[in-house]
């Protein structure tokens, strides 16, 4: 019981890190328990990198979508370009 119980905390904890990853917040709270915990490295990397690639993916494509939408609603390059930065730098 106390093996299924650590396996499972690591899946757990490999999830946490990929959320963690996942959101534009920080994760350094969290990298420095771990590392403070001496947990390894490449077992938080891993996670770590593809949330991070998932994040990315996400916001490359919802900004091609939003891209679309404002062009099929007429708006101009210049009009679509200010309304990008405005909206990034909130």
């Amino acid at each position: 019981m106390i093996k299924l119980i650590e396996v499972k905390g690591k899946y757990v904890l490999m999830l946490a890190v990929f959320l963690s990853a996942l959101t534009p917040l920080p994760g350094d709270l969290l990298f420095i328990v771990l590392g403070f915990l001496r947990y390894d490295l490449l077992r938080v990397l891993l996670p770590c990198m593809l949330g991070k690639a998932t994040m990315l993916y996400l916001v490359s494509l919802f900004g091609k979508l939003a891209w679309e939408v404002a062009e099929d609603m007429g708006l101009s390059e210049g009009v679509l370009t200010v309304v990008t930065l405005e909206v990034l730098t909130l």
